[in-house]
């Protein structure tokens, strides 16, 4: 049986809309992205197919290691974000891009779980840090 403890934080959209920029959203347990990230990898590939990359920022983690071990083979990590430091992308090996809002993990669950459901609505233009200001995990909100 598994506990709701248990299993990823994970919301994703049904289709991207428009001008969506988030495809979802990911709220990791820790600031380890040795354990984080295979557990991510496991769930996304029944939706995305084989991982090949994962970009995300640096800061807020407790290692940056170029690489993690997943299902026999081992997974770039590109520790940089193009877009947002509150996002991670994740590329498959088929050229599918998912883009999710990164949550940091010790957000208080009413706000991640709103943050959570506004990224994966498929409806919002705004970026990760746009949608955590909004909810006010991050400063910079509606005041």
């Amino acid at each position: 049986m598994t506990s709701d403890d248990d299993r990823v934080r994970l919301a994703l959209s049904e289709q991207r809309a428009g001008d969506c920029v988030l495809d979802g959203a990911w709220w990791p347990r820790t600031r380890h992205p040795l354990i984080e990230l295979p557990l991510l990898m496991a769930e996304l590939v029944a939706v995305i197919g084989e991982v090949e990359r994962v970009s995300l920022g640096g800061a807020g983690w407790f290692t940056t290691p170029r690489a993690v071990p997943f299902d026999r083979n081992r997974v770039d990590i590109c520790w940089f974000n193009p877009h947002d430091p509150h996002e991670v992308e994740i590329v498959a090996k088929n050229d599918f891009v998912l883009d999710l809002l990164l949550i940091p993990p010790a957000v208080a669950p009413i706000a991640a779980r709103a943050a959570m459901a506004a990224a994966s609505r498929g409806t919002s233009a705004a970026r990760g840090s746009e949608v955590l200001a909004r909810h006010g995990v991050i400063p910079g909100g509606p005041g």
